[in-house]
């Protein structure tokens, strides 16, 4: 399960993140230099970008739009560090790194962060902007791409931040294949988790959900399926490849699904 679980951090990118179904905020950047100082904190004291951002794509339609961005970052003193991971092709293009290894570096200046950064396939010398939109919320701008190597991260998107939570009781509904049609629910009781994998309102599967970390993102087992809980989301494997065959929803055509918490526990 742990050598996947790189590839479940995130799906699947192409160029600008501005078309496709988007599940994430769509608000324009807004000018914050009057808000933000040099720590990095808006002059409210109540925004902080530290934290991780993602950003997702489902098209229903074109399986080529799908994608996912996230962004693990940390501000000290209004120095920024961090990492990406994008996923790209239906999962062919992984542009992320197993390892604690930071790709983003940068600065507040002008009411933005400026930020350095590489990618994964050898790209240097990148630059982007980030812009805080609110405590929620975030611009991700590339103003100048990477040398010498393959980016794929999306030239411009809106990131909102990861909820916290690790209590994985609720609704997780599967947005980009068949209009919604499959969804799973976890059901506490006691110390442990029930799951129900939904087709429609019929029950396909139920069993005692495993939970192999204590730690955010969780490697959890629904049954036979492997996938990693975000807090937000449930990310699993769909297909393998020629040598470990297998597909978990054979309705669905994307190498990976993105089951997204509803906000009602329906």
């Amino acid at each position: 399960m742990k050598k996947y679980s790189y590839l479940f951090t995130l799906i699947i990118l192409f160029f600008s993140c501005d078309k496709g179904n988007s599940i994430v905020l769509t608000q324009k950047p807004v000018h914050q230099s009057s808000n933000i100082d040099k720590t990095g904190v808006d002059s409210r004291g109540d925004i902080n970008i530290s934290g991780e951002w993602f950003y997702e794509v489902n098209s229903a339609d074109n399986e080529l739009m799908n994608k996912i961005f996230r962004l693990k970052i940390f501000v000290k003193d209004g120095i920024l560090s961090g990492q990406y991971c994008a996923i790209a092709r239906n999962g062919n293009k992984i542009d992320c790194s197993d390892d604690e290894i930071n790709n983003l570096t940068g600065e507040i200046a002008g009411g933005k962060y400026k930020v350095n950064f590489s990618s994964f396939f050898g790209g240097k010398n990148g630059e982007a902007e980030i812009t805080i939109l609110n405590e929620n919320s975030i611009n991700w701008k590339i103003v100048k791409n990477v040398e010498g190597g393959e980016c794929y991260a999306p030239i411009k998107c809106n990131l909102i931040k990861k909820k916290q939570t690790s209590e994985l009781d609720g609704s997780y509904i599967l947005k980009s294949c068949e209009n919604g049609r499959f969804r799973i629910k976890l059901i506490k009781v006691k110390q442990d988790y029930n799951f129900l994998v939904y087709d429609k309102n019929k029950i396909i599967s139920k069993g005692l959900l495993a939970i192999y970390n204590s730690e955010m993102p969780k490697q959890i087992d629904i049954g036979r399926i492997g996938g990693i809980f975000y807090g937000d989301s449930i990310v699993i494997q769909n297909s393998a490849n020629s040598m470990n065959q297998f597909t978990n929803f054979t309705q669905c055509d994307e190498k990976y699904l993105s089951f997204i918490r509803s906000k009602s526990n329906d």
